[in-house]
């Protein structure tokens, strides 16, 4: 920015005598008489023939104002002074990319937390609506038993308004945009990028994510140790991982991470297999919950040769009176190690 002032004799002509010191300062701007802004430059002149020019002003930070003022004064006469008529600031180009809010550690579910700014070479926010910051994981080092999905879901692409994008953070009232909502997926550390492709501008974070919430929906993900040949009436074990809502192994889920989980319906298969008998959760360990003392059944009479028997086994649990999503298990039944059969009976 540059500016110049005239030193007046009492007649209205340029004072051409003795040089004299003229400061400038920012007089007002729109919102208020105190501007939060910095005045950068050569802000004192002298005069050369009743004179004085400032090049090179800038003003920084000046956050969406316009119509400033500046005012004059000479400093031994500090009563003497004027001020300009108003004049607005436009940004320059894009320059620089800061983040703000950004939060080093998640759980699963909750959304990536951030305010992304573009700026002038001035620290001025810069003039770029109508265009995007972009959302992509650079590395992800996935923790042991994570879920295979991609590592965040939601918005990958969110708007710039006012020189901003707000990401898991809601705008302040007078923002006049949206707020993206960008999930964490996989429990595992990140490197995320945050990139304006259009100026050239990116800046990537570390973020470390925790596994989520116990999924009621999803506890029955894997079936693990299931036992792939029964024999029938004798009891069998097996055990199924605790996830959270997207697939990623509780580690820390214990018998007091639920109030109850236990085995519920168990439908007949063509009307002849269920099974019966108290199976039921022993322990929950390391995010395992272990089942033992389930029994497959066949109906009698049974020849001997039907058997090994191909059977679906349906699981279908509940926790905390809530209903699971069932898991199957194909296994071999065989017949049991003794059958008492009655060919014929006199009375």
């Amino acid at each position: 920015i540059s500016a110049a002032v005239n030193i007046l004799t009492a007649a209205g002509s340029l004072n051409l005598g003795a040089s004299e010191a003229i400061g400038v300062r920012i007089s007002s701007c729109s919102g208020g008489d105190t501007c939060p802004v910095v005045l950068q430059g050569t802000t004192v002149a002298v005069t050369r023939n009743g004179r004085a020019d400032f090049d090179g002003l800038s003003i920084l930070n000046f956050q969406e104002r316009a119509s400033f003022t500046f005012q004059f004064t000479v400093i031994s006469h500090p009563e003497h002074n004027a001020v300009s008529s108003p004049f607005d600031v436009a940004p320059s180009d894009p320059f620089s990319m800061t983040i703000e809010s950004t939060a080093s550690y998640l759980t699963v579910t909750q959304p990536l937390r951030a305010v992304v700014t573009i700026r002038d070479i001035y620290s001025n926010p810069a003039d770029v609506d109508g265009e995007a910051v972009t959302i992509s994981v650079v590395s992800l080092v996935r923790a042991a038993l994570a879920t295979p999905k991609p590592g965040l879901k939601g918005d990958l692409t969110v708007p710039l308004v006012s020189s901003r994008a707000y990401m898991g953070i809601t705008p302040p009232d007078s923002y006049g945009g949206g707020m993206g909502m960008t999930p964490v997926v996989v429990e595992g550390d990140y490197v995320i990028r945050f990139e304006a492709a259009k100026f050239g501008l990116a800046i990537e974070k570390a973020l470390r994510v925790g596994v989520g919430t116990i999924s009621t929906n999803n506890v029955w993900y894997e079936v693990e140790s299931m036992q792939r040949q029964l024999i029938a009436w004798e009891p069998f074990f097996f055990r199924v991982r605790v996830v959270d809502d997207e697939g990623n192994h509780v580690k820390n889920a214990n018998i007091q991470s639920f109030d109850s989980l236990s085995l519920s319906t168990l439908p007949e298969i063509l009307k002849a297999d269920s099974i019966f008998g108290g199976c039921q959760v022993d322990t929950v360990v390391a995010g395992y919950a272990e089942f033992s003392n389930c029994r497959p059944a066949y109906i009698m009479p049974v020849e001997a040769e039907s058997y090994p028997s191909s059977r679906v086994i349906k699981l279908a649990g509940m926790v905390d009176g809530i209903a699971l999503v069932a898991t199957t298990i194909i296994t071999d039944v065989t017949a049991p190690v003794t059958e008492l059969r009655v060919d014929y009976c006199v009375t």
